[in-house]
């Protein structure tokens, strides 16, 4: 009884390094407490799904405006969002769609740019390198970026227009699935973010507020 001093849960989630998940509070030696920025989650809050304070940008170009909410999701690897948008962004860079994996392919070459998502009015980017992600054979390459499925009855319909590569892959990651039951709220535009947006920096879920926060990494983390 009363070991647990707050209810909050904590993760880094190392880039290339073992991770961490801090039980009733936060690791002050491996981030800034100082630069902690939390948002009041959207209800239903168990979702976790924080309201964003500006456009979603690629590359420095504005790619979703309006409401845009992340639902930040530890057991995610990856992050998806809006068919359309996703479409957009992966067909710029030549991507070709994989049914079976919900992924695009893309050339090993190609430069991929970096994602900003902004939330408490800071913004927070994922580099374009750790937006490409390879197979097990390590030969093809992926954009790690894909399409947000809300139960869409006429999917298949709705990517005839995108050139698809009917093939199987192992990626050896889990969780890309990216079909949600969550229910977002009217004029939402959601995202799935996962390891790959919070690898950037520290997370932190706290329960009794009911708020979302991120801290940036202290130097060499």
């Amino acid at each position: 009884e009363n070991v647990i001093k707050s209810h909050v849960i904590s993760f880094y989630v190392g880039n290339g390094k073992d991770g961490e998940v801090a039980i009733g509070g936060m690791n002050e030696e491996i981030m800034k407490k100082e630069t902690l920025n939390c948002i009041d989650v959207m209800e239903p809050a168990r979702y976790w799904l924080t309201p964003m304070s500006a456009q979603v940008k690629f590359g420095g170009k504005v790619v979703s405006s309006g409401n845009n909410a992340g639902i930040i999701d530890s057991g995610t690897s990856l992050i998806y969002g809006p068919k359309q948008v996703v479409m957009d962004m992966a067909l710029q860079l030549g991507g070709q769609f994989i049914p079976q994996a919900n992924l695009f392919a893309i050339s090993c070459d190609q430069t991929v740019p970096d994602l900003e998502f902004n939330f408490g009015g800071k913004p927070y980017v994922v580099p374009g390198k750790d937006l490409t992600m390879k197979d097990a054979t390590g030969t093809r390459c992926f954009l790690a970026i894909s399409i947000m499925m809300f139960g869409e009855e006429n999917e298949e319909e709705s990517m005839a227009d995108v050139e698809t590569l009917d093939q199987e892959i192992d990626l050896g990651v889990e969780n890309l699935v990216g079909a949600s039951q969550i229910p977002i709220p009217a004029g939402t535009t959601a995202w799935l973010v996962g390891d790959r947006f919070m690898m950037q920096q520290y997370n932190v879920f706290d329960v009794e507020k009911k708020q979302m926060c991120f801290a940036e990494l202290k130097e060499g983390i």
